[in-house]
């Protein structure tokens, strides 16, 4: 079999992973154009769907003989928006980055309680002003803190903040279905409409799913006004989860005690957008499943598992089921990063 990779950062990996599987032929690309020249008679492809576009799509949509492609990333929204032919089969690095995008919201959630934005912005005066830092940091202890979606994500999420004796609220679509091991690290399961009820006694919010239709704005103006004054609100999921002109007039009228987000409706993060004026919002480059080198090998490993099953017509390790057009997916499943 032919397998075209578009994953620039990982080759080394690749290379050494697919080294001991001679019978597949592997083939290294490092932009898009080298990527559109090899894929005549290409079977499979591997490539980063976070910078999936209408010209990928357009040139997967001429080769006729593909039948897999592996996401190198947790989600695949991009992929099934711009595209993949019918009949070829998807599959993603499933958990594979749920730590250190865990880890990131946890940054977020610290670096806000604890004013480290004020902090920093103080810096240029030469000098610090103590008091008012003083009287507005914030704990993590004894706070309550709803996840909405409790995939790998979520409940990387809810182990790390449980760590810093918070209490946690899983929000899922089915309270019925949650498994043991997330219910004795949380106060309480409930479905969106149960957090809705209790959502102004909840000090940080963090959406953890996936964008889809269902879950467009999910956080709304709406959810936003019902919010806790002074309550967080932090994303780590996708920009579309959150109404961005929402959640601006939420900060704007001082609502919201601050955000931190790593993910936006539009990447990069456009020079004008008032996001970039608060002082009480952190704001990263979705780089939230960035930081553990290792896991590029691990994920190499995954390509290179997936390849041989593929050849071999087993199933594949993290499939997806394509949504069909009149289903409604899962809206509190896992975030995809």
């Amino acid at each position: 079999m032919r397998l075209v990779t578009f994953l620039p950062d990982m080759q080394p990996e690749l290379r050494s992973a697919f080294a001991a599987a001679p019978e597949i032929d592997l083939v290294l690309t490092g932009d898009e154009d080298a990527f559109a020249r090899a894929l005549p008679g290409a079977t499979a492809v591997a490539l980063d769907s976070g910078s999936y576009n209408g010209r990928l799509a357009e040139s997967l949509s001429r080769s006729p003989g593909l039948g897999w492609v592996q996401a190198g990333s947790t989600g695949y929204d991009r992929l099934l928006h711009f595209g993949i032919p019918e009949g070829v089969r998807i599959s993603t690095a499933g958990a594979l980055w749920a730590g250190t995008v865990a880890e990131h919201a946890l940054a977020l959630v610290l670096g806000l309680l604890r004013r480290l934005p004020l902090a920093e912005a103080q810096k240029a005066d030469g000098h610090w002003d103590r008091e008012n830092i003083r009287e507005t940091v914030g704990v993590l202890e004894g706070a309550c803190v709803a996840i909405i979606g409790m995939g790998a994500i979520g409940q990387a999420i809810a182990t790390r903040i449980a760590a810093f004796g918070a209490e946690i609220i899983a929000v899922v679509r089915d309270p019925e279905s949650v498994a043991p091991a997330v219910r004795g690290q949380v106060r309480a399961v409930t479905d969106m409409k149960g957090l809705l009820r209790q959502l102004d006694g909840v000090d940080v919010v963090v959406p953890a799913v996936p964008f889809t239709a269902e879950n467009e704005n999910l956080i709304d103006a709406a959810f936003l006004g019902r919010m806790k004054p002074g309550a967080l609100l932090i994303n780590i999921s996708r920009g579309g989860v959150v109404d961005e002109a929402a959640l601006i007039d939420a900060l704007s009228r001082k609502h919201l005690g601050g955000a931190g987000l790593d993910v936006f409706e539009t990447e990069p993060l456009p020079s004008d957008s008032r996001l970039w004026s608060f002082d009480n919002v952190i704001l990263t480059p979705h780089v939230g499943g960035f930081g553990d080198p290792r896991r590029l090998s691990t994920l190499a490993r995954l390509v290179l598992e997936n390849a041989k099953r593929f050849a071999g017509g087993e199933p594949l390790v993290n499939e997806i089921e394509r949504p069909s057009r009149e289903s409604n997916s899962d809206m509190l499943t896992e975030t995809r990063s």
